[in-house]
This record gives C-alpha cells, structure tokens and sequence, in this order.
C-alpha cells in the first residue's frame, strides 16, 4: 500500500523525507485545570486547582510540518483531583458527568509557528489550535505552548482559557464555596521523549 509510515520522533528509522513523525505524550505529562473560587472559610480568593497524570496522545506531522489526521490528546476525566473531595465529586458527577464522558479530548488540527524541522535545541513559543471536547460540547480553541527541545526529548507546557459558560459547564454549587470565578484555566506540561 502507498500509505506513509508512522515513525516516532527520534527513533533511528526517522527520515523526514519517508514519513510521518509521531511525538507521543510521555508517562510524565500532567493536566491540570484552576479556577479562582470564593471559599466560606477564607476572606482572599482561593484557586481550585486540579490534576490528574492520566493524559495520552500524540501529534503527528508530515515532510513539511503539517499536523495531521490522529493528532489529539485525551484526558481521564474521572482522574482530576484537587484539595477538596467535595469538589471533585461535584465535578465528575455534575459538571464533567464523567460516568458517560470519560474523556476530555483535544483534537490538533493546525499550528502557528512551530519550529520545522523539529529543532534538537532551544526554547520556542508557538500555538496549538483544534477543537477541545468537553462531555459532548466542542468548541475551537488555541493553546499557548512554550516548549524546550534537546536532543533526547521535548518539554513545555501548553495553555488556555475556557469559560464555564461556553462549554456549558455546571459551576460547582456547594456550601463551603461563595462564588466561582467564570474562567477556567486549562494546563498540559507535557514531556515527549
């Protein structure tokens, strides 16, 4: 068949004229999520933050730097953690109903900026656009991705800002939280080696 290889970034078989390079999210990428609340025990505004390590996903690129068809991320849903077991709670049973959503996914379909070829040192900045699914609302949205790149691996961090609204998110409505901040940040550290 005329269908192009699929090779992983850095592997001996990487011949950017012959294939397509896949850089796979390594084991120790983290996403995670934080919104300013109101607590009822606290006079400042606090931030929620929650983090799960169970992210897998990979982008892939053709000859010229082109994202391709399969590069998307997905997130446990049902692994996000904070401080606060009330709120996790709240979140998976209301507003991610991760027992019928279990993922957050990210579809890549384009990039801004990006390095190509992959560079083997130095930091850049770039961006990351698709299409992220929240239960069963998609909408389009850009990441600001800083990431560091040497010979053995790739490490950054990506970023973004979502509204609860927008997404149709259920805000977390519990006794020991005054108000939530419209905003969620939304964060991948990611490591690809």
């Amino acid at each position: 068949s005329n269908t192009t290889p699929v090779v992983s970034y850095k592997t001996p078989d990487y011949e950017p004229s012959a294939s397509l390079i896949s850089l796979e999210i390594g084991t120790d990428s983290v996403a995670s999520y934080s919104v300013m609340e109101q607590l009822l025990r606290l006079s400042a505004p606090n931030a929620a933050i929650g983090k799960t390590k169970e992210v897998t996903g990979s982008i892939i690129f053709n000859q010229t730097g082109d994202i391709q068809p399969g590069s998307n991320m997905s997130v446990n849903a049902d692994s996000l953690t904070s401080d606060e077991s009330r709120r996790d709670r709240y979140l998976r049973n209301k507003s991610l109903e991760s027992k019928m959503f279990p993922k957050i996914t990210f579809t890549i379909v384009e990039s801004s900026s990006i390095p190509w070829p992959l560079p083997s040192e130095g930091t850049f900045s770039f961006q990351l656009i698709g299409q992220l699914t929240i239960r069963d609302v998609s909408k389009t949205v850009e990441w600001n991705t800083i990431a560091t790149f040497s010979k053995a691996s790739i490490q950054g961090t990506a970023t973004t800002t979502i509204t609860f609204e927008e997404f149709e998110i259920q805000k977390p409505s519990l006794a020991f939280i005054l108000s939530v901040d419209d905003e969620i940040s939304l964060t991948l550290e990611f490591y690809i080696s």
